[in-house]
């Protein structure tokens, strides 16, 4: 919402961006049991949180679809690591 309403994104662009978001929750989402293997869970759901947390922050810094891609890919990370815990 934030992308459409100050930078004029397309509904196809924010489309490919949840496309990114989804790679990247299956990315660690998929590796969730190795992250935790040997790892105290409440660390391991800290670095989730802090990783989507802090990807969103920065969304209104970059200017460009790329780093927006990037931001929400790490998002979904973020994501794919607090989901499955």
């Amino acid at each position: 919402m934030y992308l459409a309403l100050t930078q004029g994104t397309s509904p196809a662009e924010i489309g490919l961006l949840f496309a990114f978001m989804a790679a990247g929750a299956i990315v660690s989402a998929s590796q969730a049991g190795r992250l935790m293997r040997g790892r105290d869970p409440a660390r391991v759901l800290f670095v989730g949180f802090a990783l989507a947390g802090g990807s969103l922050l920065v969304v209104p810094l970059g200017g460009s679809f790329a780093f927006a891609a990037g931001c929400i890919f790490v998002y979904g990370l973020g994501n794919g690591i607090i989901s499955p815990l």
